[in-house]
């Protein structure tokens, strides 16, 4: 009896440790399912924050969709808007160019204009213009008509003189006011003034018949080099005499040097004058221009005017533009200039 009961104990105590066993694993299998089920709640917590990250992170995105659409609209509105503008500018580019060609062909003429202007109203200008061939071309016919004697010079001179006188009056300059240069016109420092003379070429006095007397010596001066070169055959020199006084009045005169110290001054302005004129001459019919010495020339003349100058200017002129001034200073180093010119 007492090994059945010891037997019965173990039996009882085998199926005690496998009850407990399988006990305890179902314990462990408990606790482990316990933690993976935390773990994945965990995982699932992560889960959800990640997803509540995204969608801001797609709200976000989608914002700036949105705000990049307004922008790309906002910007082809803006760029359109400059493409007009571009246009606008172009437009007004074209019309800009047009109005400057306009101004810089403007300003052109009006340069050539002030040039060809220039020649009536500055003396340099003026002299390079006497003696043109149309110049030359219209005085021709009137030379012939002067002289009498074309061989004689002396009377010739006389002739001229004479015609000059006959065919055109004195008459004074009307004021007329001078054009502003280019520059003063461009950039606007113009201040209004009055021409001191103007000038009229030869052949136009000629024509209308009046002048002052740089109008009409000026056309006497150019008459006798036509004669001299056209008709008697050999160009001699001829100068334009400027004087002035320190008042302001002037006048301007012919002179022909003339080889061996002498001249010949003539006037044509009010009654024609030549450097030996008589009246028993002008009464005989034989007008003649005399050669004389310088000083002796010089003083006939001045007696004629009445009064000297403070300053003389000896122009040079001769054929197509060809106008030079020789000398500038006091009656008296004009004599001592011509002496020394004329041996």
């Amino acid at each position: 009896m007492g090994k059945g009961v010891t037997v019965a104990l173990v039996i009882l105590l085998v199926l005690s440790l496998g009850a407990n066993v399988v006990m305890f694993k179902s314990h462990a299998d408990l606790a482990s399912k316990a933690l993976e089920a935390e773990q994945l709640q965990s995982e699932v917590k992560a889960l959800r924050t990640n997803i509540t990250l995204l969608q801001n992170n797609i709200s976000s995105l989608q914002a700036l969709v949105e705000m990049h659409k307004r922008n790309e609209a906002t910007l082809e509105k803006v760029n359109k808007e400059l493409e007009n503008e571009l246009v606008e500018l172009k437009n007004k580019y074209n019309s800009l160019q047009l109005t400057l060609q306009d101004y810089q062909t403007m300003e052109a003429n009006y340069e050539k204009y002030y040039e060809f202007s220039r020649k009536y109203f500055m003396l340099q200008d003026f002299l390079e213009s006497v003696l043109t061939s149309d110049q030359e071309t219209a005085l021709k016919p009137h030379v012939l008509a002067a002289v009498s004697h074309p061989d004689y010079t002396a009377n010739s001179l006389a002739d001229i003189t004479e015609y000059v006188a006959d065919h055109v009056k004195y008459a004074q300059d009307q004021p007329v006011p001078l054009p502003p240069s280019p520059e003063e016109l461009k950039y606007g420092y113009y201040s209004p003034m009055t021409a001191p003379n103007v000038f009229l070429p030869p052949a136009d006095t000629i024509e209308k018949g009046y002048g002052d007397c740089d109008d009409i010596n000026t056309l006497l001066a150019a008459m006798v080099k036509v004669y001299f070169k056209d008709v008697y055959g050999h160009d001699y020199a001829v100068y334009l005499v400027v004087g002035t006084r320190r008042h302001g009045s002037g006048h301007l005169f012919v002179m022909v040097p003339v080889k061996r110290g002498k001249i010949v001054i003539l006037d044509a302005s009010g009654s024609p004058y030549w450097t030996g004129k008589s009246l028993l001459d002008s009464l005989l019919g034989n007008d003649a221009a005399e050669a004389k010495p310088i000083r002796e020339a010089w003083d006939e003349y001045r007696d004629r005017i009445g009064s000297s100058f403070d300053e003389i200017e000896i122009y040079y002129i001769d054929f197509y533009g060809d106008a030079r001034k020789m000398f500038e200073g006091t009656p008296a180093e004009m004599l001592n200039w011509l002496e020394e010119n004329t041996q």
